[in-house]
């Protein structure tokens, strides 16, 4: 099986985008933290939605268990989840996503060229 990175979206059904302090998420692996602490957390949405996600290479075999916090409002939510491929194929588009202040990296094996005559 290919490696896939799980990116769990929290949404915002109450403010539709216009708070983006109505939710905040975080993410654990295998139990949830005392004090509800985690490195992997998103505490402002862009359009309604939240971005967590974890690197194909990252993922570990286990539980995982997404805590939703609601700011000053109730708000009513949903979780949309997505698993994004992580190996890349030649002249196959891929829907991806970018979490806010992250970073994605792509390794591209470039094969060399036959020498010209």
């Amino acid at each position: 099986m290919k490696p896939f990175s799980p990116a769990p979206k929290p949404q915002d059904l109450t403010s539709f985008g216009k708070n983006p302090n109505s939710l905040e998420a975080r993410v654990f692996i295998n139990q949830i933290a005392e004090g509800r602490a985690s490195e992997l957390r998103s505490e402002e949405s862009v359009d309604g939605s939240l971005s967590l996600s974890l690197s194909a290479t990252e993922v570990e075999r286990g539980q995982y268990f997404i805590s939703v916090r609601c700011g000053a409002v109730d708000t009513r939510y949903r979780i949309v989840a997505h698993l994004i491929p992580a190996e890349l194929e030649a002249l196959h588009p891929v829907h991806g996503e970018v979490c806010v202040a992250s970073a994605l990296f792509v390794a591209h094996a470039r094969i060399a060229a036959a020498p010209r005559r």
